[in-house]
């Protein structure tokens, strides 16, 4: 999770015995049901190079769910929406990203 999500849970009890007061409740085996659809992998499917820029064919599983494909110059941030056509078929979504710089870094984000 990143500072932008933000998530929110429920403590639900059996109140038969009366009012919950604080220190009444333990946890000690809980899990985390994502709502946001995690993106599959992304896969660079191919690759070419002209004229000193590399064009990366790459794809991923169509789930379906919307995301939005990003790159950066680094991992740490600075990421920015591509705006390449893509294709759609049953299986797989995929586009063609055009790269000028030394590194180049992709990621799919949930939309």
């Amino acid at each position: 999770m990143t500072s932008t999500h933000s998530f929110g849970f429920e403590i639900m009890a059996d109140c038969y015995y009366g009012p919950i007061n604080e220190g009444d409740i333990w946890v000690d085996n809980f899990r985390i049901i994502n709502r946001v659809p995690l993106p599959p992998p992304l896969v660079v499917a191919g690759a070419q190079w002209s004229a000193g820029i590399q064009q990366l064919n790459l794809k991923w599983t169509n789930t379906g769910n919307p995301f939005v494909l990003e790159s950066s110059d680094t991992l740490t941030g600075g990421w920015s929406t591509l705006t390449t056509p893509w294709t759609t078929n049953a299986n797989w979504v995929s586009t063609t990203a055009t790269n000028s710089s030394a590194a180049q870094f992709y990621r799919l984000r949930s939309n």
